[in-house]
């Protein structure tokens, strides 16, 4: 092939100028439709986080009158019902008729208790006399779906970090599914990791509360994956 065969070989493959402007076109086209698919999955995203925050709470609500009993001595021919009503009125000495709706095991190891009560106030009642279990090896803790244990899991881990480092120069206490930290407010998001009231950052309002700079050990937190047993509904490791 000649050099002049070549060239008019290669003209022919070439884009013209109209073709050029149809490509550029085509391409602004593309880079509007992807700018408008990432803002339909940010919404979607969005509405995803606000019905699993709807599902949590109304699964809470659904466990509201719930208590879970761990470390019960069990009688050979007592009920679960029968166990946890022993302990309400000879241990914790609370009198008063508080009926048991239902109990049963979680597990085939007949070591946890979950029972259901007819109100809250009951359960309230319950809780405010588990002091009267130190030592025994006994605990009551509130019942709560899996999304809200695995905050609570993560909050919990962050307040021993933060006793352990400061002792008795902070207070940190868990409830629900907030941790205080003397007076600020801080939840767990099992997307986005640690949040603070206020929409402050984190970690900078952590720092600012206990002196402590914990950004290296909030992130190894927020990347550990925890484990449950299918057994149990993960209740086993669940803490008060």
């Amino acid at each position: 092939m000649s050099l002049k065969q070549l060239m008019e070989a290669m003209v022919t493959v070439l884009p013209t100028k109209e073709e050029f402007k149809g490509l550029k076109t085509e391409i602004s086209q593309i880079k509007a439709e992807n700018v408008g698919l990432r803002e339909e999955v940010k919404e979607l995203r969005s509405m995803c986080r606000q019905n699993a925050d709807t599902i949590e709470f109304l699964q809470n609500k659904a466990k509201e009158c719930n208590l879970i009993f761990r470390g019960l001595q069990q009688s050979r021919d007592d009920d679960p019902a029968t166990t946890v009503g022993k302990l309400v009125t000879e241990t914790l000495g609370l009198s008063g008729e508080i009926p048991i709706k239902k109990a049963f095991f979680l597990g085939q190891a007949k070591q946890i208790i979950l029972a259901e009560f007819r109100s809250t106030d009951d359960k309230w009642a319950i809780l405010k006399t588990t002091h009267k279990l130190r030592g025994t090896g006994v605990s009551i803790s509130q019942d709560y779906c899996l999304r809200t244990r695995e905050k609570r899991s993560k909050l919990f881990t962050l307040k021993d970090e933060l006793k352990k480092r400061k002792g008795e120069q902070i207070v940190a206490v868990v409830r629900g599914s907030t941790l205080h930290v003397n007076n600020t407010r801080f939840f767990w998001d099992l997307e986005k990791g640690l949040e603070c009231s206020g929409q402050r950052d984190a970690i900078t309002a952590l720092k600012s509360v206990t002196g402590e700079d914990l950004e290296q050990f909030v992130g190894g937190l927020a990347h550990e994956k925890r484990t449950t047993s299918a057994a149990d509904g993960g209740h086993r490791n669940q803490r008060p």
